[in-house]
Parts: C-alpha cells; sequence; structure tokens
C-alpha cells in the first residue's frame, strides 16, 4: 500500500485551517457574547487567561499548514506565494498582540488582587462590628436566665439535686445567690473572653484570605505571563524566519 503525499498534504492544510479557525471563531464568540463589559476587572483576568490557554492552537495550526505546502514538494514550500505571505504575517500580528497581552495580564491580575484585599479588609470589619451586638444579646440572655434561677430557690435546688447543672455551674450559681453583684462581673468577663476569641477568629481567616489572595496572584502573574511571552515568541519566530525565506528566495530569483 502506497502512501499519498498529495492527500496528506491536504489533510495537514484542513486540520491547520480548522484549528486557526477553530480558535478564532472562540475568540470572537468571547468578545461579542453579552456579559460583563471590558470595564469588569473580573472579565478582563479571565479574557486575558482563556485566550492565552489557547493561544498555541493558531501557531500548532499554521505549522500544519506549512507542513501540508512541504510534503508535496519540500523544494518550493517557500516559493513567493500572498497565501504564504498572509500566513507570515498573521504570525508576527499575533506575536505582537500576545506580547502587548503580557502587561496588561500582569497589571490587571495586580489590580483584582488589591480589589480582593480591600474586600476581605471591609468583611473582616464588619464581622468585628457585629461582635459587640451579638454580645450583648447573649449577655443580656445569661442574664436573664441566671436571674430566673436565682428568683425561685426551691426551683433551683431542685434543678441541682436533678443534676441539671454541672459542678462549675452549681457553685457559680451559689456565689451569684450570695454575691449579686459578682454576676455583672461575670458575664463582663467572659463577654471579654468571648470578643478576644471572635477577633482572633475574624483576623485568622482574614490573615488566610489575604495571603492565599497575594499568593494565587503572584503564581498567576507568573504563569500567564511566562505563557504569554513564550507564546508571542513562537508567532514571531515563525513568521520572522518565513518572510526571510521568501524574501530571500525573491531575490535570488
Amino acid at each position: 500500500m502506497q502512501f499519498s503525499f498529495p492527500l496528506a498534504a491536504r489533510v495537514a492544510k484542513i486540520i491547520g485551517i480548522v484549528l486557526m479557525l477553530g480558535v478564532f471563531l472562540d475568540y470572537l464568540v468571547l468578545f461579542i457574547s453579552p456579559g460583563p463589559s471590558f470595564l469588569d476587572i473580573d472579565w478582563r483576568v479571565g479574557t486575558y487567561a482563556q485566550m492565552i490557554d489557547r493561544g498555541i492552537v493558531p501557531l500548532i495550526g499554521i505549522g500544519f499548514i506549512l507542513i501540508g505546502d512541504w510534503i508535496p514538494n519540500p523544494i518550493e514550500a517557500f516559493e513567493n506565494n500572498i497565501g504564504k505571505i498572509i500566513l507570515f504575517i498573521l504570525a508576527i500580528l499575533l506575536g505582537f498582540i500576545f506580547l502587548f497581552l503580557t502587561p496588561f495580564t500582569f497589571l490587571d491580575i495586580g489590580r483584582q488582587r488589591d480589589t480582593t484585599l480591600q474586600r476581605i479588609s471591609q468583611e473582616a470589619l464588619q464581622a468585628e462590628a457585629q461582635i459587640d451586638p451579638r454580645l450583648q444579646a447573649e449577655v443580656e440572655r445569661q442574664r436573664t436566665l441566671i436571674n430566673s434561677w436565682l428568683r425561685d430557690d426551691q426551683q433551683l435546688n431542685q434543678a441541682i439535686a436533678a443534676g441539671l447543672f454541672p459542678k462549675e455551674q452549681v457553685s457559680l450559681l451559689e456565689k451569684f445567690k450570695q454575691n449579686p453583684e459578682s454576676i455583672e462581673e461575670y458575664l463582663e468577663t467572659e463577654s471579654g473572653k468571648a470578643r478576644s476569641k471572635f477577633q482572633t477568629e475574624i483576623r485568622t481567616r482574614k490573615s488566610n484570605a489575604e495571603n492565599q489572595t497575594r499568593n494565587n496572584a503572584l503564581s498567576g502573574q507568573i504563569r500567564n505571563c511566562l505563557r504569554s511571552l513564550l507564546i508571542a515568541g513562537g508567532y514571531a519566530v515563525v513568521g520572522a524566519i518565513g518572510l526571510r525565506e521568501i524574501i530571500g528566495l525573491s531575490r535570488s530569483t
């Protein structure tokens, strides 16, 4: 069975064209589909990431098209023809696009990080502002409950005898009964402990969220910017080499 070079060439070209058109269609849909505007920083960062993720596909498509030209006649693969010139110019333009995309990606990821950090701080402040109202409600509930037990000695003694209170609470109730003023001291002390606990938890969550946000932003900047530069370099090299070969062959002829 003989291998058909013309068939392989046509298949390679079709694959290359499909790859390029598929990605350009995705890019077109990405920009014209309804949704957040370009002013939305999350949309921009997500769009940049999707463009970079698929940025290598047109380069592969260009490679398949060139292979399709090279298979039937390697000697004439870089002859001066308008199709190849357009292809190499397109490669250079894509290289510039991904090169310009790099600083925008870096800056917008930084802006997105700053916005997220600001939101985390605001949420932490709101959470801390809610501590005192919650504690005041709990203190009032505890005060009412303690006073209700202390008002009825018989009911209190029955509850203690029935084992409804742990030993620590029995000791506290006896102390409150002997010295009612100690109730407020106890409630104030417990309220202070609870406030410190809640504040520590909120600040710990805030710190963890901020660290996670900074780490994610840094890794995103490094990953996306390096990939964008690499893709830009690939397009630039392919386009420059291709045009140089065509110009060189044109001069020699």
